[in-house]
């Protein structure tokens, strides 16, 4: 069956609400509240180390040797070798964590083999890919658990990480997709769905917009290498790691400090940023573990007043979410949870809140805007020289601009890097509200290629050669059906075809 216009965008609607209440909810409502977020709280943990143990914190050999190591085979070898590659680095606590993580991984591996499922990886490797898949779910059903759960039943933390698998695995990874066929319903106008006998719905338009590691793109990471620059300004005030951990309160301190260093790079002052610091530095006062952070309720509502009563406000609204409906909830940073008579988070949810504030002040300052335009040219050049482009070193010709022109078998490619900022959680949140932008976009990207191709003569004169192509690069999600509109983490469209010599 096929459905368009208002009545697929419906069907879309009650389909994801269908998920979320017959499934989330459904799922979660029997449970105690209290139990469940500690016991979760310490699942996610668990999930924290094991990716970042997994993909950063071994060494290449370490790294090749789980990608190969088998989990449906799991035995005491395999184990006595994680023993040894990671108690040097790590205390027992931590290793003790990352193999329970493998074994669980190891027996719902073998759990749902049974029934005919296919959870999709079959390493260590592999399933610290499929944690990292699905880590966005796992926090999002963690931080509705006050709210959905309304039982007394108390489950044990391998009972409720098959409870997240499933709740992650069935239910939400249909939400999202879900939610974004309906943003392309709100796109395109000719958009339309199939709808299969057994239940599945197929759009003829997809669009994924994360990052290759399942992260929302910025316009300026902290990975990017010119912000080692920002960080050597920092550098003699970052305190020592504390050792056989993956996180601690030492590396939240430094990871403020990194965050503080992006303003100074970029000669940028917010006072709301400065003060909501101020207050998480009172606030991680109250760790445990190195990781968890519980305030009482009297305590936190006493360091926000500290603060004044007008500023307090501000603090709350910005620390604690105060909605029910799940979509909201998925797409917000709120760092604390009320749960009992605690306010409660960790040590990586208050690094994500403090990173999508420095994202948002950031992104309204007009020498970010420009510092940032240029390093976003400079890493287009870096990802196509890596690709086969020849970059050529010419920025203006009769005094017009350009911003990144390459030659590849006798082309030569004109590309315009934008890096116009797009928040993508408007994609739940509002989905109105992003086509709109999404559409000023694409009519300014288009008349920008119009504006090349009006004077590629320059081009052609210069370098001799005819046949030359034009190309918008964004560094933001755009979705269009145009083919010389490309996200910038989709480059490697680019990439050469292997050819097989015979």
């Amino acid at each position: 069956m096929k459905l368009s216009g208002l009545t697929a965008r419906q069907h879309l609607k009650d389909q994801s609400n269908g998920w979320i209440e017959n499934c989330l909810r459904k799922d979660l409502e029997p449970l105690d509240p209290v139990h469940t977020f500690n016991a979760v709280h310490k699942i996610v943990r668990s999930i924290e180390e094991f990716i970042n143990i997994s993909m950063h914190e071994v060494d290449l050999e370490q790294f090749n040797t789980l990608r190969v190591m088998p989990i449906l085979r799991w035995n005491s070898y395999y184990n006595n070798l994680l023993d040894n590659m990671l108690r040097p680095r790590f205390e027992k606590v931590v290793v003790d964590r990352y193999k329970r993580v493998v074994l669980e991984s190891h027996q719902m591996l073998v759990e749902f083999s049974m029934t005919g499922d296919n959870l999709g990886y079959s390493t260590v490797m592999e399933a610290a890919i499929f944690y990292q898949a699905f880590r966005r779910h796992f926090i999002n059903t963690f931080l509705i658990v006050p709210t959905y759960c309304k039982g007394g039943v108390k489950l044990s933390e391998s009972e409720l990480l098959r409870v997240l698998v499933n709740i992650s695995n069935f239910c939400l990874i249909n939400v999202t997709a879900l939610q974004t066929q309906l943003l392309l319903s709100h796109v395109y106008k000719d958009y339309q769905i199939d709808i299969y006998q057994n239940g599945a719905i197929v759009g003829n338009y997809q669009f994924d917009f994360l990052e290759k590691v399942f992260t929302e793109p910025e316009r300026v990471s902290a990975d990017d290498p010119v912000m080692g620059e920002a960080f050597k300004l920092v550098a003699n005030r970052l305190l020592p790691l504390a050792r056989g951990k993956v996180f601690s309160l030492s590396e939240l301190t430094n990871e403020c400090l990194l965050i503080k260093s992006y303003f100074e790079y970029f000669n940028h002052t917010d006072p709301i940023f400065t003060l909501l610091v101020n207050v998480v530095e009172k606030l991680v006062e109250h760790i445990k573990d190195e990781y968890f952070i519980s305030v009482h309720q009297k305590r936190f509502d006493a360091i926000l007043m500290s603060f004044g009563e007008r500023d307090a406000e501000i603090i709350r609204q910005r620390l604690l979410h105060n909605s029910e409906d799940f979509v909201v909830i998925s797409n917000s940073h709120h760092p604390f949870v009320k749960i009992g008579v605690h306010y409660k988070s960790n040590v990586n949810l208050i690094v994500r809140f403090l990173y999508n504030l420095k994202n948002a002040s950031l992104n309204k300052s007009k020498q970010f805007q420009i510092k940032s335009g240029f390093i976003f040219e400079n890493n287009v050049k870096i990802e196509l020289g890596g690709l086969g482009f020849q970059i050529m070193d010419v920025k203006r010709i009769k005094r017009k601009e350009f911003d990144v022109v390459t030659f590849r078998d006798g082309v030569l490619f004109n590309f315009q890097c934008k890096n116009n900022f797009v928040d993508v959680t408007l994609i739940e949140k509002n989905r109105e509200k992003f086509a709109r932008k999404n559409s000023l976009l694409v009519r300014y990207y288009l008349k920008a290629i119009e504006k090349e191709v009006n004077r590629e003569h320059l081009l052609i004169e210069k370098y001799g050669v005819q046949d030359v192509r034009h190309f918008v690069i964004s560094r933001f999600p755009v979705v269009t059906k145009e083919p010389s509109i490309i996200m910038s983490k989709d480059l490697n469209r680019f990439r050469r075809p292997i050819v097989n010599k015979q």
